[in-house]
């Protein structure tokens, strides 16, 4: 847990620490904050779920413009997450 590591999200140390000896592109990150779910697993080369049903309107178009990095999967809510979906990333 991270007060064990003794980091935060976004910090990425927690992120690696999670992924020790794992590759990252074999893993998913599901979150709903850009902040501090999905761009620190981006940045890691994870594959990445962004539940993004709340109002989080000013990250979205950042990612629409292209000013922020796209996550491999949008969903509104975590119920439209699928194994089928998962599959495909």
């Amino acid at each position: 847990t991270s007060y064990q590591e003794g980091v935060l999200k976004p910090d990425k140390r927690l992120f690696e620490v999670a992924l020790r000896g794992i590759d990252p592109s074999n893993c998913v990150m599901v979150g709903s904050s850009y902040e501090e779910d999905m761009a620190p697993a981006i940045d890691l080369g994870m594959k990445t779920v962004w539940l993004n049903g709340q109002d989080l309107v000013k990250d979205a178009y950042k990612v629409l413009c292209g000013t922020l990095a796209s996550p491999d999967l949008i969903l509104p809510s975590l119920n439209e997450l699928t194994m089928e979906k998962l599959k495909c990333l």
